[in-house]
């Protein structure tokens, strides 16, 4: 697996939810008997394909990215997305990026934010 590799699964991904998802959603209302289900059945897929790509991305990314890149350039990478981010992008992933992490952690991952955001994730 390379990088290019990578970002060819993620895209995939993406366009799994494009695709399969928001197509269906308009059905879904048109047919008040069956159009739920339908919906449903694609969400089920996602779901699938959402699993096998993190999966995917546990045994093979995350140990091709150890050997490629260093911590340093990790750090940068992860500092220059999030500079690339929209405060809405942001507000909605630092839950997730934050979850289970220890305090120092914590406290590194919000010293990146903007200050209103902090705010926002202590006071939610």
């Amino acid at each position: 697996m390379s990088l290019e590799g990578l970002c060819v699964s993620k895209r995939s991904t993406q366009n799994c939810f494009a695709n399969c998802i928001r197509p269906a959603i308009p059905g879904s209302i048109d047919d008040p008997d069956h159009g739920h289900e339908r919906l449903a059945d694609r969400v089920d897929d996602l779901v699938g394909i959402l699993h096998s790509h993190l999966a995917h991305e546990e045994r093979e990314a995350v140990p091709l990215i150890r050997e490629t890149i260093t911590a340093e350039e990790w750090q940068r990478l992860s500092k220059d997305t999030m500079h690339d981010l929209t405060y809405r992008e942001k507000a909605d992933a630092a839950p997730y990026l934050l979850e289970g992490a220890s305090e120092e952690r914590v406290r590194v991952l919000l010293d990146m934010l903007p200050p209103p955001l902090r705010l926002m994730y202590r006071h939610r």
